[in-house]
């Protein structure tokens, strides 16, 4: 139980939730870049990070140097749909 407890109070200080469903059916997902590119990377599917008052998707991606990248990606890039969040 302790254990479920932890990961319960690090999901709440790094203000990540669950979702009831996941908010798409890939992993793959087109990241968009600062300088209006976009890349291809995966995402977590089965929860959103909130960050300044939005939802965000977090996504990572590897370059050609084997360096994995992470990027918040705001949820609205990807669907209009409002997020089914599992309350804890």
């Amino acid at each position: 139980m302790s254990a479920i407890f932890s990961m319960l109070t690090y999901l709440q200080s790094n203000r990540v939730y669950m979702l009831l469903k996941p908010f798409r059916e890939t992993l793959k997902i087109s990241v968009p870049r600062s300088d209006g590119s976009t890349t291809q990377g995966f995402c977590k599917t089965r929860h959103l990070v909130q960050q300044n008052g939005e939802w965000c998707v977090y996504t990572y991606w590897v370059d050609e140097a084997n360096v994995e990248w992470n990027k918040l990606v705001p949820l609205s890039h990807y669907t209009k749909d409002p997020p089914q969040i599992l309350l804890m």
